[in-house]
């Protein structure tokens, strides 16, 4: 996981929120990032769960700017915000 985590792009990020049910990997790619990480236990697929996920990045943060989901399937041609959350 450091490894992929090493390689991905931060120019210009404030912060980034790592979100997942592995904090073990997840605070491992944080230490290899070189800006500040929150690291944040959750499931995506529970709306209670996402709503704290927000609610942790903007007290942290102060806003969210980019949102990269890599759980799950998305339906193709559908922008994220427009997703109805049975679909989510």
């Amino acid at each position: 996981m450091p490894e992929y985590c090493s390689g991905r792009s931060t120019v210009g990020a404030k912060g980034i929120v790592l979100v997942g049910r592995n904090i073990g990997k997840l605070e491992e790619c944080a230490k290899v990032l070189k800006v500040p990480s929150l690291v944040v236990s959750g499931n995506v697929t529970s709306e209670s769960d996402v709503k704290s996920i927000f609610e942790k990045a903007v007290a942290d943060f102060g806003k969210l700017d980019v949102l990269i989901n890599a759980a799950g399937t998305m339906n193709q041609g559908v922008m994220t915000g427009e997703v109805e959350l049975a679909q989510w």
